[in-house]
């Protein structure tokens, strides 16, 4: 099975972003005849490691022969980049090969990167959607280095001990709970009553 695949083009403005691609074949999100396009923070893998594979993000021209032009490729993490010369701006991307230098679970298909990931604080800001795959606020300071860059591919790793926006919960703990780790307002209460017994 082949992941987001476009062959007839010419495809124009689209924006493809926060996708997770596990696919089998060649064609992890493939444009063939594009201009103006963006392929951004994606995340693909490959399913196996039997052919055909492993999946790329491509960019090549139609097929009557036409040029595809101003298209951009960034933040992505794959297991390969296959885009046609002059095609596209390709920046900010990382190629793999071993899974588990990113994910938490690769064979159980949980993505979500790891704290030791070279993904982590390493995007662009520029195109870089304002949400991730899962909906956490982008880009949070995943190094809990003072400085939040967004991460490359779907997925934004919330830091286990970074307090993002202040409100004395850790990010990990509000992703978890299913609170903004960016939002100050936006915060977990418990609140209990005491009732005694008569």
């Amino acid at each position: 099975m082949r992941g987001i695949d476009c062959f007839d083009g010419f495809f124009e403005d689209w924006v493809i972003e926060n996708n997770v691609v596990i696919t089998d074949h060649w064609h992890g999100i493939t444009l063939l005849g594009a201009t103006n396009c963006q392929i951004i923070n994606n995340t693909v893998v490959n399913l196996n490691t039997v052919r055909p594979g492993p999946p790329w993000i491509q960019i090549g021209n139609h097929k009557n022969g036409s040029a595809s032009t101003g298209n951009i490729v960034r933040n992505n993490l794959t297991t390969d980049l296959n885009i046609t010369a002059g095609s596209s701006t390709v920046d900010h991307n990382i190629k793999f090969s071993d899974p588990q230098l990113h994910f938490r679970n690769y064979a159980a298909h949980d993505l979500r990167l790891i704290e030791t990931s070279t993904a982590i604080d390493q995007g662009s800001l520029e195109l870089a959607p304002l949400i991730d795959h899962t909906g956490l606020p982008r880009p949070l300071d995943g190094l809990n280095d003072g400085e939040a860059l967004p991460d490359i591919g779907a997925h934004e790793f919330s830091h286990p001990e970074k307090d993002s926006d202040g409100d004395g919960m850790s990010d990990g703990d509000e992703a978890v709970s299913g609170n903004s780790p960016s939002d100050g307002d936006d915060f977990f209460e418990v609140h209990c009553e005491h009732v005694a017994n008569e």
